[in-house]
């Protein structure tokens, strides 16, 4: 490949012969899945039918000369590239002519004596080991675990083409190989400019190719250190950047919309973004904190640039892990306190509003995840003031409310700033962040939400005829915090609410179980159904799955039979005794239940005027609420926390006023 083309319209081995390719750092990694594989490889297919028709234009592929003529960094069309690499090395294999065989791997896979080979496509220094030992080579992933998506997505690929030739006969490979050769196009574009750096950054985030603001964030990263000529910055930004997406994937938050959430949380402790510069971090970068032209100015400007870039990253490593330590479960070496802390947040499953400040209070004190207790704290603090505000029900209208405070505090909070304003002569006026980060967030959840507005949030208005604590999307999370609070003996794993259903055992699973079912006397009476009391919060209760599954339809008396352990019932046409529920929550449901029945008499179940049910499920209901009311305002109490008073009497102010 000569290093000047304008743009040709070249076939395989036109592109590979005599050259090398090195996919850079600022590239995202192999991100193709299945679906993309498999158009490739239906593209192939519909070549094969097509035979005398002319090369097939496959895509584009842009380059940059680097060392020599014979090397280029490829600018685009890399996971194009990496995947006919892969489809040489399946096609190599099941190959039964050495000459050919030969040939493939010298031209498309490795060149050079033995013992010093060259890959001729070398991939960013995250993927290179995992796509030449697993991908490209015979190790197995017992040997070399993929930690990243773009090692997962690259073992896919190579199952997939294997899948396809193994539809295919035993010369298949050696017939499609001279077709790829002769007639699989690629348009190749090798820009020559002296400004490379700049062509190769434009073409990657501006061409409309979907990348996600962290990777082009990267790429703006490493394209102003390159700028700069800030060498070590730039290799800084690649070695934390493996770091991150290590950290990223063990955290199972790979997608472009959660790694978009993650930058943003970010982003806003370092550059105390607002709720809606938040959204665009790369823009605001390009336009404001890192503009090309502002950090080239002068020498003050590049280092304070130079300084920013690797801060910045830095707090980004250390984000990434505290999202691996909260969404990976990986607690270990952590003090059980907080380990226990962070559980519960996690459970509570909505965190887009309190995320930047739970990484400020993580990357500020659990730095060698021991506590003090101040760290356990104000993680208690942040879970109580989320559920307060943000997930009991009908608290607020948006479920973003207040989450431009939010961010505002914690920007504050991260950089050492003042996050609450105290009168004069306050005692606690001289206090650190941590007593004024209290107060703040104590004012902030009472200005929502007292008390009062909590116990009511649990309530269903009687002239309520839509809402369904059904759907409520907390609902999990209150009864396994009620069931915590029933057995404090007892170690309730709040994570287990949300495993997946098929990766535990159904008695292991639990699941919201409706006392009153909702298919229970759906035809009886007329067709009248009370759906206000089949819709309350008093109607549900966590339980074991096997057993929701044997007794979901069944009327009360059948549940406190199957849920005491004393009913039989058909599995794999035998008679099983049901194991008794181990929750404390239907324990006590099955003594409410025994109380309710014993107050009405037998007769009242063959007369419909008196609907017994109704009466008995209102009754069991409403003891619960009662419970569950005294629960609410306890659990989520923020009486033992700085500024608790002080804030109630602003609001009674307030309301004078």
């Amino acid at each position: 490949m000569k290093p000047k083309f304008g743009s040709q319209l070249l076939t395989l081995p036109q592109i590979f012969d005599g050259n090398l390719f090195n996919v850079p750092d600022y590239q995202r990694g192999y991100a193709w899945t299945e679906t993309e594989v498999k158009a490739l490889l239906e593209d192939i297919d519909h070549l094969l039918l097509t035979e005398g028709q002319g090369s097939h234009f496959t895509g584009t592929l842009v380059v940059n000369n680097v060392a020599d003529d014979m090397r280029f960094d490829i600018v685009d069309g890399q996971q194009r590239l990496t995947s006919i690499v892969i489809l040489m090395r399946c096609l190599r294999a099941v190959l039964t002519n050495t000459g050919l065989s030969e040939l493939i791997a010298e031209r498309y896979l490795k060149r050079g004596p033995l013992g010093n080979e060259i890959l001729v496509l070398q991939l960013g220094t995250d993927s290179r080991e995992f796509f030449e030992r697993v991908v490209l080579g015979d190790d197995s992933t017992n040997q070399l675990q993929p930690t990243l998506a773009a090692h997962q997505n690259m073992e896919q690929a190579r199952k997939t083409i294997e899948t396809w030739l193994k539809t295919k006969d035993a010369t298949f490979a050696e017939g499609l190989i001279p077709v790829l050769e002769s007639r699989l196009g690629l348009l190749v574009y090798n820009p020559n400019e002296s400004a490379e750096v700049g062509i190769m950054f434009e073409v990657i985030n501006n061409r409309g190719k979907n990348l996600s603001q962290l990777e082009k964030v990267k790429n703006y990263l490493i394209y102003t250190a390159t700028k700069l000529g800030a060498n070590s910055t730039r290799e800084k930004v690649n070695s934390r950047w493996s770091s991150i997406l290590k950290n990223l994937h063990l955290a199972h938050h790979t997608s472009d919309k959660q790694e978009d959430s993650f930058l943003r949380s970010a982003s806003i402790l370092q550059f105390s973004l607002n709720k809606n510069d938040s959204g665009d971090v790369y823009y605001m970068l390009r336009t404001k904190f890192l503009r090309i032209e502002n950090v080239l100015a002068d020498k003050t400007s590049r280092e304070a640039a130079i300084t920013q870039i690797e801060s910045f990253v830095e707090l980004l490593e250390k984000a990434s892990h505290w999202y691996a330590v909260l969404y990976g479960n990986l607690h270990e070496g952590l003090d059980k306190k907080i380990a226990a802390a962070i559980e519960r947040i996690y459970a509570q499953q909505q965190h887009a509003n309190i995320m930047p400040i739970l990484l400020a209070v993580l990357i500020r004190h659990g730095g060698n995840h021991k506590s003090d207790g101040t760290l356990v704290r104000l993680l208690e603090l942040i879970e109580k003031i989320n559920f307060r505000v943000h997930i009991a029900p009908g608290i607020t209208y948006r479920t973003d409310s207040g989450q431009g405070m939010l961010y505002g505090v914690a920007a504050k909070y991260h950089n050492q700033n003042a996050v609450f304003e105290f009168e004069p002569g306050h005692t606690d006026s001289k206090g650190n962040t941590e007593i004024q980060l209290e107060y703040k967030l104590v004012r902030f959840a009472l200005e929502y939400a007292t008390d009062s507005n909590l116990e009511n949030s649990i309530v269903l208005d009687d002239d309520d005829n839509q809402f369904d604590f059904y759907q409520w999307s907390g609902l999990k999370y209150f009864l396994i915090c009620y069931e915590a609070s029933l057995n404090e003996s007892k170690t309730v794993k709040y994570g287990q609410i949300l495993s997946p259903r098929s990766s535990m055992k159904t008695g292991d699973y639990y699941s919201v179980e409706h006392i009153w079912a909702t298919k229970h006397e759906q035809d009886i009476y007329d067709g009248i159904i009370d759906s206000h009391c089949k819709r309350r919060l008093g109607n549900f209760m966590l339980l074991e799955l096997n057993l929701n599954i044997i007794g979901s339809a069944g009327d009360l008396k059948s549940k406190v039979t199957l849920y005491s352990g004393k009913s039989k019932n058909n599995v794999n046409s035998e008679r099983i005794p049901a194991q008794p529920s181990e929750m404390a929550q239907v324990r006590e449901l099955i003594k409410d239940a025994k109380g309710a029945l014993s107050n009405i008499d037998s007769a009242a179940f063959a007369d419909k005027r008196r609907r017994p049910y109704r009466e008995i499920h209102r009754d069991i209901s409403e003891k619960r609420e009662k419970r569950f009311k005294t629960f609410i305002v306890k659990q989520w109490s923020l009486k033992e926390y700085r500024g608790y008073h002080e804030a109630l009497k602003a609001l009674r102010n307030k309301d004078d006023d």
